[in-house]
């Protein structure tokens, strides 16, 4: 299979640990857009690998490289090119729906985006949610729950807001992720960046798993992202702010996942489930059967290549 996009050289990205290593065949092009000068490189490497191997999809990470999508079927029309559409949340309107145009198929995780598309004229949209791969993804049995609370992801927006209140109400908690100290009193509380495998450690280490969902761009809106998955197939207990996406996932508060309001209700929840060892376990168990049973990307793939 044929594989582009942005940050593929780094064994860690998203989706090499996800897309890539859940589908690959193991002889797989792997085109890094960071990496490549022009789209006639990427033509040539196609070229080079389709002489060796009998290829048919390109599965293509949308970043901002168009002249690869105008000229691509006229150099390969024998290869499918699927493109993936990771924020069409809010690059709809002035990327995605023009790149769209040079795809076989197109892939979306916003639903209500799809009727866009169709009154575009374009029913070569899938909606494809996000997912995991539990092979990178999993829990490690037998650490001690050693955190009471911790937060793993880039400090921004309310993500900072949150936390700040938090640390003003005495709670115990350890934030993980970039900067995070350039920000006055998170210093002492904060643990760095987490290479993947540790990453895995502190997620089984932790009781409460904080899960903020706020859009970078958008700092009133808030939706699935990969870390929901990902904190569940680590059976990883997760209390997280609402998004209506929830509902089109099966997540089902107090049964999957625990879900707060405002900053007060964060704090009575936190206070709440620290001392409720069995409801967490529950919950984080279940949330677990729930994602290795509906929300892997080996399922997303199959989906969509049925669809195909």
């Amino acid at each position: 299979m044929i594989f582009i996009g942005p940050d593929l050289s780094n064994p860690h990205s998203h989706f090499r640990t996800n897309i890539i290593d859940s589908i690959g065949n193991g002889h797989d092009l792997i085109i890094d857009l960071y990496n490549v000068k022009n789209s006639e490189e990427i033509y040539s490497r196609i070229l080079e690998h389709t002489q060796k191997y009998n290829e048919e999809i390109v599965i293509y990470n949308a970043y901002e490289d168009e002249n690869f999508f105008i000229y691509f079927k006229q150099r390969f029309p024998k290869l499918k090119l699927i493109t993936i559409f990771s924020d069409d949340e809010w690059r709809h309107s002035n990327y995605d729906r023009y790149l769209a145009l040079y795809s076989d198929i197109f892939t979306i995780a916003v639903k209500k985006n799809i009727s866009a598309y169709h009154s575009y004229g374009l029913s070569n949209v899938y909606y494809m949610q996000w997912a995991c791969n539990p092979k990178k993804y999993y829990p490690i049995p037998g650490l001690e729950k050693k955190y009471s609370v911790t937060f793993i992801g880039a400090a921004y927006g309310k993500r900072v807001e949150y936390i700040r209140y938090l640390l003003k109400n005495n709670i115990d908690i350890k934030i993980f992720g970039p900067k995070w100290n350039h920000y006055i009193g998170f210093s002492k509380h904060w643990g760095g960046i987490l290479s993947h495998d540790k990453m895995l450690e502190i997620i089984s280490q932790s009781k409460i798993n904080l899960n903020f969902l706020w859009t970078s761009r958008d700092p009133n809106r808030s939706t699935i992202k990969g870390r929901t998955l990902e904190l569940a197939a680590c059976k990883g207990f997760q209390l997280s702010n609402y998004t209506e996406e929830f509902k089109n996932y099966g997540f089902i508060e107090g049964n999957h996942i625990a879900i707060f309001n405002n900053k007060k209700d964060l704090l009575e929840k936190i206070n709440f489930y620290l001392t409720h060892d069995d409801e967490r376990e529950t919950i984080a168990q279940r949330a677990y059967n729930h994602v290795l049973k509906n929300h892997t990307w080996q399922h997303r793939f199959d989906g969509l290549f049925n669809f195909f």
